[in-house]
């Protein structure tokens, strides 16, 4: 065999090998879930929820709502029982709070004595002029917990969402889980 023919063979081999070698195995103690879910803001609101652990009790509800004109529109996540998303305690809205995104491989603070984490949360909103959230901004992860009512101990995890730059349309394309209690997760992680 010439050198010429052996070289491209040899460069395939090497390239191969790199590229498993660099491949990242999902991790073990989180549980993910593609949730590929639709929710359409009518008048006034439209309700739904999900299951972020798969214990098969709904742990966050949804609240997609508008007003006739348009001026008006929320997207809200309403923690059930013991969950909690990651806030901006700055943008305190009543009862509820903005949400916090975070990019993919960034972890949220755990839960500690500084207003992290709220039980209500925008992902958007706009009120006649005033706006926040993450409308047509493209997928964005939201970190979140829940505490598990037997041992006390909190599950970090995220969601990731996207949300139409006309408030109408919410997905919410997936989301993960951390069974290991007390240690928050990487967004995106799987």
């Amino acid at each position: 065999m010439k050198k010429i023919e052996f070289l491209p063979i040899l460069l395939v081999a090497v390239s191969v090998v790199s590229v498993s070698c660099n491949k990242t195995e999902d991790d073990p103690t989180v549980i993910y879930t593609s949730f590929n879910k639709t929710v359409i803001s009518a008048l006034p609101a439209t309700i739904d929820s999900f299951d972020l652990n798969l214990d098969t009790k709904s742990d966050f509800g949804i609240l997609a709502g508008r007003n006739a004109a348009g001026d008006t529109a929320a997207i809200y996540f309403i923690a059930i029982d013991n969950g909690a998303g990651y806030i901006d305690s700055t943008q305190n809205l009543g009862i509820v709070f903005g949400s916090v995104s975070l990019q993919k491989g960034e972890a949220p603070e755990k839960l500690g004595s500084a207003v992290k984490w709220g039980k209500r949360f925008i992902i958007a909103a706009k009120f006649n002029t005033n706006i926040y959230g993450y409308a047509g901004a493209g997928d964005r992860y939201i970190p979140v917990l829940l505490q598990n009512p037997i041992t006390g101990k909190f599950h970090y995890g995220w969601v990731r969402v996207n949300v139409s730059s006309d408030y109408v349309t919410f997905k919410l394309i997936d989301a993960a889980y951390n069974l290991v209690p007390d240690v928050p997760v990487k967004m995106g992680v799987r």
